[in-house]
Formats: C-alpha cells, sequence, structure tokens
C-alpha cells in the first residue's frame, strides 16, 4: 500500500507538470467554456479537465469526435502532431504522413501491391486505438468500420478507420470547425442509396432495369404476382 501512494503521488505530481505546460499555450478559445457532459470518468485519467484544455489551445471541441470523448488520447495525440497544420498542405499529406494511405508499388505504370511502407508512426497507433473502441459504437464512424471489416476484415477496416479519423483531425484543427456526428442510421441508409445507385447503372449499362421487390410482371401475361420477400442482410 505504501508503494502504490508513493505511485499515485507521483502521478499527481506528472498530472500537475502537464497543466502546467497547458497553460503556456495561447488561448484560442475566446475565453468560452465547455458545458460538462457525462463521461466515463477513468482512473488514470489527469486530475484536471483535459477538454478545456484541448478546447483553449486548438479553438475546437476536439472530443467530440468519435473514438476521442474522454479527451486524454486526444491530448496524447496532441503531443504527437501539435496544432499547427501547415506542416501538412493538404490533409492527404498529412495522411501520407501518418502512414495511413494504401502503399503505391508501381513498374512499367502497372501497380503490383498496395502494401505500406513499414515506419512506426506513434500518432497513428493512437488513431489505430481510437478506431479500434469504435467497434460496437452507434455512431457513423462505427457503422464504416464494420462495413468494411465484413469486406476485408479488422485490422484493415482498423487501418482505413483511422485513416479517416486523422483526416477529420486535421480539418478541426485547421478550420476549426466541430465534428458532427451524423447518426449511425443515416449512413446505413446513405450506404443504401450508394449501392442501389450503382446496381441501377450497371443493369442500365447491360440492358435491364431493376424493379423493386413488391410486384413482378409475369412477361407477356400482363399479370402481376408478388415478389418473395427476402431477409434483411444482418
Amino acid at each position: 500500500m505504501d508503494l502504490y501512494r508513493y505511485y499515485r503521488a507521483k502521478v499527481s505530481e506528472v498530472d500537475e507538470q502537464i497543466e502546467s505546460h497547458l497553460k503556456k499555450f495561447q488561448d484560442k478559445s475566446g475565453g468560452l467554456k465547455l458545458k460538462k457532459r457525462p463521461v466515463q470518468r477513468s482512473s488514470n485519467a489527469p486530475c484536471f479537465d483535459v477538454r478545456q484544455y484541448l478546447f483553449q489551445i486548438t479553438g475546437v471541441d476536439l472530443t467530440t469526435l468519435d473514438g476521442f470523448k474522454s479527451g486524454y488520447n486526444m491530448l496524447d495525440l496532441i503531443s504527437e502532431i501539435g496544432t499547427d497544420m501547415s506542416a501538412w498542405p493538404t490533409e492527404s499529406h498529412f495522411a501520407s504522413w501518418l502512414n495511413l494511405c494504401p502503399g503505391i508499388k508501381k513498374t512499367g505504370g502497372r501497380r503490383l501491391s498496395g502494401q505500406r511502407p513499414k515506419k512506426a508512426v506513434r500518432a497513428a497507433n493512437i488513431l489505430r486505438l481510437a478506431a479500434f473502441s469504435l467497434a460496437k459504437g452507434k455512431c457513423a464512424l462505427g457503422a464504416f468500420l464494420r462495413r468494411l471489416k465484413s469486406r476485408l476484415g479488422m485490422p484493415k477496416a482498423v487501418t482505413a478507420t483511422a485513416h479517416k479519423l486523422g483526416r477529420i483531425v486535421y480539418r478541426m484543427i485547421k478550420y476549426g470547425k466541430p465534428y458532427v456526428d451524423a447518426g449511425m442510421e443515416y449512413y446505413e441508409q446513405r450506404y443504401r442509396e450508394r449501392v442501389m445507385a450503382g446496381l441501377k447503372r450497371r443493369a442500365s449499362e447491360m440492358g435491364f432495369e431493376l424493379l423493386p421487390m413488391t410486384k413482378l410482371e409475369l412477361a407477356g401475361t400482363g399479370r402481376t404476382v408478388p415478389a418473395i420477400e427476402l431477409p434483411p442482410a444482418p
């Protein structure tokens, strides 16, 4: 118990040093205070309000982004990438620096492999952990992760979601615009609309026409019969 109390005291000293360092940054919040919200607090969380300090440093509430609700992992990410996005002209440059983009191995104009070069980027690992935490999230990013997981597997789905998170973080910090989650239902509806549009386009190119699964017309008879309703996909 004495050893435990000693370690906890040392952790508190580190938290105080981190907070004193955060106070040295320029305040970009305009004196605004964030409204407190119920968040499950971890036993290892800092003893100060991480959300408010992040808001003062960047001018935007980065904890609205799914996967970074607690704020501690976002503070860890900011310590790696900073708050000045001018080092990367676009979000594509930022994603490439994170090594989250597919590799482009070509020869003679022919692509051979999409494997990424091996490069340890701690900021990318933080984004991957945040993406992995969305596996059961009731949000648009969680639905995106699960859709890719069913098609590509979990490792590639996590990398793709981390890539999307990195782009969102770049836009939030650079342009100061908050993230608004459209919701899982909205994402799934938009995905269904994109799939239907693609199917209709391909059917039209092949000389066919897609009809709704309510009634089917018997060729040459003019009569219609009810179609067999298939169960929804899981």
